[in-house]
């Protein structure tokens, strides 16, 4: 299966999408209602880690679609996938909105990991629009597959100095 095929399916089957990206938000909503003032502790914060986590890999995975579609593929905003392209990031920011009103951040266990892993993807993108931009490599006529073998190359590459740099 191609991610092609995965969008049309999904677009077919919105309401896969639209459970799922509308259900993380509202449990997290629910957990804030029922954990009250122990949101800081076991179990509730583990329930909301697990939320995060649900909702920010495929809002990372949005993030980094788009960034790909609109600055290398120079596609047109017009074409956006709202369920695949919108809706996974929107969700992923009303669950970190509603989880951070109820429970500082630091007291949920592996936000710190996930932080870090949008930066250094964040990161790898802008130096590669970057090396995009000054025309050292040419990413646009590579194939794709080749596009996500650079990706993880420079990706390896800054989380191994992103954690020679912390140690």
């Amino acid at each position: 299966m191609t991610l092609q095929e995965l969008f049309d399916y999904l677009k077919t089957h919105s309401g896969i999408p639209l459970f799922f990206f509308i259900g993380i938000p509202l449990l997290a909503f629910i957990n804030g209602i029922l954990a009250k003032d122990k949101g800081a502790y076991s179990p509730w914060a583990y329930n909301y880690m697990f939320l995060i986590y649900f909702v920010s890999i495929p809002g990372i995975f949005a993030v980094a679609l788009n960034v790909y579609f609109f600055f290398f593929q120079r596609g047109d905003v017009l074409q956006t996938n709202l369920l695949v392209q919108v809706l996974p990031i929107l969700s992923m920011l009303a669950t970190i909105f509603i989880i951070s009103r109820k429970v500082p951040m630091k007291f949920i266990p592996g936000f710190d990991k996930i932080t870090a892993l949008w930066m250094v993807i964040f990161a790898a993108f802008a130096f590669m629009w970057l090396l995009d931009k000054i025309r050292i490599f040419v990413f646009v006529n590579l194939p794709f597959q080749y596009l996500i073998g650079i990706f993880l190359a420079i990706f390896s590459i800054m989380y191994w100095g992103w954690r020679k740099l912390g140690s």
